[in-house]
């Protein structure tokens, strides 16, 4: 999916990002096929209104990035990440491509980047095992500027 240069400099894109920590607080201490369906109808929504208030530009859904639970020491990070699970991260992003593909638009994973061969968001990305810290952030920049090039 190669842009030349004068093409990017004129391209508007928008990047749609999940956070799982979005979700409402009672909710979130289990996820359910429920509240995936609800977190795609939310991003289903906001990119139709994208599409129809900015029709030039490409957007851009970007997968849950995956989560670390086993380097997890302290009662804080255990409480942060509660019931969350990679399988069910990888279940709603099944979710979240099929949804860019009926919406035709761009769908983008970059975690295989970021994770270790547990399939755990490493370690050394991570400062809870939730939020990817600042060498997090520079994988994430650094896989998308890959990927999209």
């Amino acid at each position: 999916m190669a842009m030349s240069a004068a093409k990017r400099a004129h391209r508007i894109c928008v990047f749609v990002f999940v956070r799982v920590k979005e979700t409402p607080p009672l909710q979130i201490l289990c996820f359910n096929i429920a509240l995936e369906k609800s977190i795609v109808n939310n991003i289903k929504q906001m990119i139709t209104l994208t599409k129809q208030q900015s029709t030039k530009t490409h957007i851009i859904l970007q997968a849950v990035y995956p989560i670390n639970k086993t380097d997890r020491e302290s009662l804080f990070d255990k409480f942060q990440l509660r019931d969350r699970d990679n399988q069910t991260i990888d279940e709603l992003n099944e979710m979240l491509e099929s949804l860019a593909k009926e919406e035709k638009i761009t769908f983008l994973n970059v975690n295989s980047y970021l994770m270790d061969k547990n399939k755990e968001l490493k370690k050394e990305y991570t400062f809870d095992g939730l939020h990817p810290n600042m060498q997090g952030y520079l994988a994430i920049r650094d896989a998308i500027l890959e990927v999209l090039d």
